[in-house]
C-alpha cells in the first residue's frame, strides 16, 4: 500500500517526465547521473519536456545544481554524496562549521543531508536506487511547496495590515493666536517703580554735619 501511494505521488510530480521513464527508473537498482538530471530537472518547473539527459543536465547546471563537470558522464553511477550535493543546492542549505569552512564537497553534504535526515545513513560512496532518487524527489517537492506557501502567507498577511493614517497637521497660525488670546498680559512690559528717596535720620544728619550748619541771617 505505501509503495502504491508511493508510485501514485511522484507520477503525478512527474507530469513534465516520460511516465513510463519514471516506472523503468522504479525498478533500477542504480541510478546513473544521467537520472539525477532528469529528476532534478522537474524540480525546475519548467514546461518544456527534457527529452535527453543531455538537455536535462544543461539546464540544472545552469541553474547551479550540478558541476558542469559531472555533465560529462551522464552514464555514470551516481553516489549518495552527488545526491547529497544537489540537495544542499536546491535547498540552499549552508552546513556547519566545517562545510561552511572547507565548501560544499560531496562528503560533507551527505552529513548535513543525515543531519536533517534527507538521506539515509548509507555513507557518500554508497549507490542510489531509483526508488531512493523518487523517494527524494518527493521529500524536495513537499519541502519547496511548504516554503512557497508560508512565503505566500506571510506576503498576505503583509497586505492585511491596516496603515495608520498620519495625524492631521494643525495650523501653527492658530496655536499662535489662541496663545496670545489665553495670556494677553504676557505682552505687556512691566512697569518700574520710581526709586524712592532715602530720608535721613537725625543721628545720621548730625555725623555728616557736626556743627550743625544754621540757615544764612
Amino acid at each position: 500500500m505505501a509503495v502504491a501511494t508511493l508510485v501514485i505521488t511522484i507520477l503525478a510530480g512527474f507530469q513534465a517526465q516520460d511516465i513510463e521513464y519514471t516506472r523503468e527508473l522504479m525498478k533500477k537498482k542504480k541510478v546513473t547521473v544521467g537520472d539525477l538530471s532528469f529528476v532534478f530537472y522537474s524540480l525546475l518547473g519548467e514546461e518544456k519536456t527534457a527529452k535527453e539527459a543531455a538537455e536535462a543536465a544543461e539546464a540544472v547546471v545552469e541553474k547551479g545544481w550540478m558541476p558542469k563537470k559531472w555533465a560529462e558522464d551522464l552514464d555514470e553511477n551516481a553516489s549518495l554524496g552527488e545526491v547529497s550535493y544537489m540537495i544542499c543546492k536546491v535547498l540552499d542549505i549552508k552546513g556547519g562549521f566545517m562545510m561552511r569552512t572547507f565548501g560544499m564537497t560531496k562528503r560533507y553534504c551527505y552529513r548535513e543531508c543525515v543531519y536533517q535526515r534527507l538521506v539515509g545513513p548509507n555513507g557518500p560512496h554508497s549507490r542510489v536506487s531509483g526508488r531512493d532518487l523518487l523517494g527524494v524527489y518527493t521529500t524536495l517537492e513537499n519541502i519547496l511547496e511548504e516554503r512557497a506557501e508560508e512565503a505566500g502567507e506571510i506576503e498576505r498577511e503583509m497586505l492585511e495590515i491596516p496603515q495608520q493614517e498620519p495625524d492631521p497637521e494643525e495650523d501653527p497660525s492658530k496655536e499662535d493666536d489662541s496663545a496670545e488670546e489665553e495670556s494677553p498680559e504676557k505682552e505687556k512690559p512691566a512697569q518700574k517703580e520710581p526709586p524712592q528717596e532715602k530720608k535721613e535720620s537725625p543721628e545720621e544728619s548730625k555725623k555728616k554735619d557736626p556743627q550743625g550748619r544754621k540757615g544764612d541771617p
